[in-house]
């Protein structure tokens, strides 16, 4: 709280009617609006400002060296009047240093000075003089001031002298009694004058005659400084020192602060029962945590078990086991394994069961009575669970097993169909039988019910969770549903669904390690925000941390335990905490207040009547003046038909596009057993811009239509010559057209009957030189010159293989083929053609394997069938390796024959595959022997294949091989 304070000196604290906390300092004063300190330099006489008065009209006035002011706080706004006139020198009408003010039964305020008191009552002053005899030394106390049982009012000096107030007389008489010397505080508690003086804490009981007895020391403290009620039988003594004390009313027992304060010069106890301390190491906020924590600092709880006979809570660290008693608030340590691990405790009409590393023990106090060994499995005892049957039911991760021991101490298993990756963590019994939580996908959770032997998997698909894969550490009963703590939040499993429940953002999202059944279908789980109760009817949560006195966000699987008193205890990285009093909502948030209204990025001077322009940024700063201030909910709504959004103290909306009047709800929810606060309303407006009024939209309007019938006739009349002019055209274009047409038509003729000519006039010679070629090889005179006979052959035979390609793609596209088609048996054909590459296969050594189906009847052309596979059949020995396989195939499939020719050749990249079946494409694989290709083998197969009404498709892979897939219709 020092943050934004002016100084840590800090002489007093108070809260005005709206809930804004005031402080005086020796710089001032400033106010606290929940988000930040403001400091008001400018209004004091005197930095030194000391204190509070809170009238009974809720009036608060503060006082100081050199002033005294009524604040009058309108939460955006500041106004202080004053009280009346102080100075350095007092007179008739001024008061001088007042160090201490009261109000009476009578609304009169009392006000104290160095050696005088001044009564203010219906405006008018009074001073009472005490002689320097009573003056004080101290800067910031003198005279106490206070009423006895009959309304009379008293007053003490510092030194202890006593004097009783005659109102006929308007003045003050001594009295018999005195206080003790140096007093430092005296105020009225209950029916106690309470004293604290420089050597000790002082009560004096007020007599229902009148008057009070003689002071008593209670207890002989150093220097007594304030002391307040704090709560119904509970005083809290503060000192000038750094030790302070708690005691009930009766001083029965003092108990020592556990916090090192330096000079605590006021307290106050706020509306929500915060105590807030004002000292000289700056304003301290304590208060009675709903949690208490028993347990070394640093010491891991793993588990805890309530025994209801006994009224006896065990609780145990990994290596120590001990019983707490709650209403001694002792521990007693039971076991101690060095070389042991707890890990899970349960409570049972047969005595205590402890999960210790490999063993479960049953112990009777101290003592083992019986145990179960899993050292051979190999694994922790990890979880214990009794159930009403007075079984015993254990899990042992990595086992696909679970355990039952049963009330005759006999060690039974059951089978648990776990998947590939489950593991056992969790094992409980619900409503309808014992249930297993466990990880993996699909199997997740199980139940055996009462009237089967084994285990069956209930486990339903997760489709919110994308990995599938979730992890359940513990489970929840209720009459309607099981809770499930998993690795992806909290899930609700009820009428053969699971849903996962959806919070807050930071509440649902992250993994749940432990959850519990509270009073009246409450779920109590964790996550590592705390301790969260969930109330599944009104659909929210509250979250309980440290601030509530939890000593740490971390809980240990399994780790919530609830009594059936409702008692709560939980498992931390910090000790065993446990709350006796109800978590669910008993308070009442203070109502938020809006501390400021920004409008794009500029302070309003008042948060009424907000006027802003359309379009603009507006943010509003809301505030409950509660503490600690982030752990607070804020949500907002525009109207009671709209839903709650979620926000925090800083509520904005950009670009607001919606002209009108607006009411803007906000409430606030404070952490813990906190209802919802009150709603406040916040009007504004939003301008209509001038572009959105009426006449504006109007003169627009009516200037587009002007525009738009002008554009009409102007276009149209451009539309009528424009198509003149493109008529014109369109018929020139045409007559040229036709006349290229005309042009093209006769170049094809011209092109086909060349090519025609070419090919019959090359093919006869070409077939005369083939002719001599032989038979000069078959000479054996010219044998010296049959190298090169070879090569003319060679040559020769692909000029006339060439042709043959060039005429069929001529005949193919001028439509000169026909297909002559008949019924024929594939398997002949197929064959047939294989056979006449053996020859060739054999001189490059390559094995051609066959697997050809017979009775194929397929509708076909003989010689283009023949052709197709003659082509395929070339290319893999083609681009085949010495040595490697071709592979050549028939079968059916459904209405089809299926021919294949798949070789081991260098296969084809996705470019190759893409031109493929193209004419004159050269690929970048190259023939493995040095033949030719003329690049339309492949394209003058494909538009065959396409003739018959079949397909043909390529796998291949680069560097692989291909396979070149043909597929025809069977004959009808």
């Amino acid at each position: 709280m020092q943050e934004g304070l002016p100084t840590e000196i800090i002489k007093g604290c108070a809260q005005d009617s709206q809930g804004f906390f005031w402080v005086t300092t020796d710089e001032g004063i400033a106010r606290y609006d929940g988000l930040k300190f403001t400091s008001y330099p400018g209004v004091v006489h005197s930095n030194y400002t000391k204190g509070f008065l809170m009238k009974e009209d809720g009036q608060l006035i503060f006082f100081g060296d050199l002033d005294i002011y009524n604040i009058y706080n309108k939460g955006d706004s500041v106004k202080f009047n004053p009280t009346c006139n102080v100075a350095r020198v007092s007179n008739d009408s001024t008061v001088s240093y007042p160090k201490y003010l009261y109000e009476d039964s009578n609304s009169s305020i009392w006000i104290s000075e160095a050696q005088s008191i001044v009564k203010l009552s219906n405006g008018a002053m009074s001073r009472y003089e005490f002689g320097t005899e009573n003056r004080t030394t101290q800067f910031l106390r003198s005279f106490a001031v206070f009423e006895d049982l009959k309304g009379t009012i008293y007053t003490s000096s510092y030194q202890g002298n006593v004097f009783k107030y005659n109102v006929q007389n308007d003045s003050f008489e001594k009295h018999g009694q005195n206080l003790p010397s140096n007093i430092e505080f005296a105020e009225v508690i209950g029916k106690q004058l309470v004293i604290g003086a420089s050597n000790g804490l002082y009560s004096s009981n007020l007599l229902e005659s009148g008057g009070f007895s003689k002071p008593k020391l209670i207890r002989a403290i150093n220097t007594v400084s304030f002391v307040k009620k704090v709560a119904p039988n509970k005083l809290l003594v503060a000192t000038r020192g750094t030790q302070h004390y708690l005691t009930d009313t009766l001083y029965s027992e003092f108990q020592v602060l556990p916090y090192s304060i330096n000079n605590i010069n006021n307290i106050y106890l706020s509306d929500e029962n915060d105590i807030w301390i004002s000292s000289n190491e700056g304003l301290i906020l304590l208060r009675e945590n709903l949690f208490e924590t028993i347990g070394s600092q640093g010491e891991f709880i793993e588990s805890a078990t309530y025994n209801s006979e006994s009224n006896l809570i065990n609780y145990a660290t990994q290596q120590s086991l001990f019983e707490f008693n709650p209403e001694t608030k002792s521990s007693t340590l039971i076991r101690s394994t060095p070389d042991g691990y707890f890990q899970s405790l349960e409570s049972t009409p047969q005595g205590l069961w402890v999960a210790d590393a490999f063993e479960t023990l049953l112990l009777d106090g101290r003592n083992k009575k019986i145990s179960f060994d899993f050292r051979e499995q190999g694994r922790f005892v990890t979880e214990i669970a009794a159930d009403s049957q007075d079984n015993l039911w254990l899990t042992v991760p990595g086992h696909t097993y679970a355990y039952r021991v049963t009330d005759t101490m006999n060690l039974i298993k059951y089978p648990i169909d776990l998947g590939n990756e489950g593991v056992i963590n969790i094992i409980k019994e619900g409503k309808d039988g014992v249930y297993l939580g466990s990880s993996g996908t699909g199997s997740y959770l199980f139940k055996k019910g009462s009237a089967y032997d084994q285990f069956e998997n209930i486990s339903i698909p997760i489709h919110f969770n994308q990995n599938e894969n979730i992890e359940i550490s513990d489970l929840a009963f209720t009459d309607d549903a099981i809770y499930l703590a998993s690795s992806i939040g909290l899930l609700k499993y009820s009428n053969d669904s699971i849903v996962k429940v959806e919070l807050d953002k930071a509440f649902s999202n992250l993994p749940v390690r432990s959850v519990e059944e509270y009073a009246n279908g409450k779920i109590l789980f964790a996550n590592a925000f705390g301790l969260i109760l969930y109330d599944p009817e009104n659909d929210v949560a509250d979250l309980f941390n440290e601030s509530h006195g939890l000593s740490s966000r971390t809980i240990s699987q399994n780790g919530i335990l609830v009594t059936e008193n409702m008692e709560v205890w939980v498992c931390t990285a910090e000790g065993l905490s446990y709350s006796t009093a109800p978590l669910t909502k008993t308070g009442k948030t203070k109502i938020p207040h809006i501390v400021e209204v920004k409008v794009n990025g500029t302070t309003l001077k008042s948060t009424n009547d907000i006027e802003v322009d359309y379009g603009s940024f507006i943010e509003f700063f809301v505030s409950s003046i509660t503490f600690p201030e982030k752990d607070i909910n804020y949500q907002y709504r525009f109207g009671p038909d709209d839903n709650w959004t979620n926000a925090s103290s800083l509520i904005s909306f950009t670009n607001l596009k919606k002209p009108g009047d607006f009411t803007l709800e906000v409430r606030a929810q404070k952490y813990g057993p906190y209802k919802w606060s009150d709603i406040i309303k916040i009007n504004f407006t939003v301008d209509t811009p001038y572009w959105m009024e009426f006449w504006f939209i109007a003169t627009v309007f009516g200037g587009i239509l002007g525009l738009m019938i002008v554009t009409s006739l102007i276009v149209r009349t451009e539309n009528r010559m424009q198509n003149y002019r493109l008529q014109i055209l369109v018929n020139e274009k045409t007559a040229e057209l036709q006349k290229a047409n005309e042009h093209l038509e006769y170049l094809n003729d011209e092109k086909n009957n060349l090519i025609g000519i070419v090919a019959h006039d090359l093919k006869s010679p070409l077939s005369q030189i083939i002719g001599f070629a032989g038979i000069m090889k078959e000479d054996p005179e010219v044998k010296e010159h049959k190298k090169f006979v070879e090569m003319i052959h060679k040559a020769a035979w692909n000029i006339v293989s060439m042709i043959d390609k060039f005429l069929d793609i001529n005949r193919i596209e001028s439509g000169n083929f026909k297909l002559e088609m008949e019924n024929l048996d594939m398997s002949q054909i197929v064959n047939e053609v294989t056979d006449q590459f053996c020859n060739k296969a054999d001189e490059k050594q390559i094995k051609i394997h066959k697997n050809i189906s017979d009775q194929v009847l397929v509708e076909t052309d003989k010689e283009v069938t023949k052709h197709i596979l003659d082509n395929l059949i070339s290319n893999a020995l083609k681009f085949s390796e010495k040595g490697s396989n071709v592979y050549v195939g028939l079968s059916l499939k459904n209405d089809r024959a299926i021919m294949h020719v798949k070789d081991e050749g260098p296969g084809l990249s996705p470019e190759d595959q893409k031109k493929l079946f193209k004419k004159f494409q050269k690929l970048s694989a190259r023939p493995t022997g040095n033949e030719s290709s003329s690049g339309l083998g492949l394209s003058i197969v494909k538009r065959f294949v396409d003739a018959l009404g079949g397909d043909i498709k390529v796998e291949s892979e680069l560097g692989h091989g291909a396979n070149f897939i043909v597929e025809l219709p069977l004959a009808s």
